[in-house]
């Protein structure tokens, strides 16, 4: 086959290369605070419309650290990315647009959309970005339980949703 006429690698492709997504520990609350915590935590921020935070002097994503998170977000609940370079990697969503535009410029960030970014970023952390807002989207748009309509609570870690109707009690997962 001649390579020239393969369409370019896809960046987004790579991402099971570098993240384990932990998923026989997502039960575990206290595990999972406990890397919450850890020193070293990186917490990926997106706002209400998938975009995320970054650097505003170069191409690369804003994380925050474990202290950040503390002092701006600490009221934000957490969803667990995974493992990556022997670090977790958490998703952070902020749908207050007052406090985004304060954490902006507090940060020193600028906000890009996934396709612009796609484009700019790192493969990881291009990778990284794709599957945080993929899940972040299937978390806002699945609210209800689709057998029976109860409201829906986030389970393991952000990575199920479980009906809160204790005769239905479904599971809901992300689309894969």
């Amino acid at each position: 086959m001649d390579r020239a006429k393969l369409p370019p690698p896809n960046t987004f492709a790579g991402l099971s290369l570098i993240l384990d997504r932990i998923a026989e520990r997502r039960d575990e609350s206290t595990w999972i605070a406990e890397q919450a915590r850890s020193t070293e935590a990186r917490y990926l921020l997106l706002d209400a419309a998938g975009e995320a935070f970054m650097h505003r002097d170069r191409e690369a994503l804003r994380w925050l650290d474990t202290h950040e998170r503390a002092q701006w977000l600490a009221d934000v609940s957490t969803t667990l990315l995974g493992i990556a370079d022997q670090r977790p990697h958490f998703l952070l969503v902020l749908d207050d647009a007052h406090r985004i535009d304060e954490l902006e410029s507090a940060l020193d960030a600028r906000r890009m959309n996934l396709r612009s970014a796609g484009l700019q970023l790192a493969a990881d952390e291009a990778g990284l970005f794709a599957y945080a807002k993929g899940l972040a989207h299937w978390q806002r748009e699945t609210r209800y339980c689709a057998r029976c309509g109860a409201p829906l609570q986030l389970v393991a870690a952000g990575h199920r949703a479980q009906c809160t109707n204790p005769d239905c009690a479904r599971l809901h997962f992300p689309r894969t």
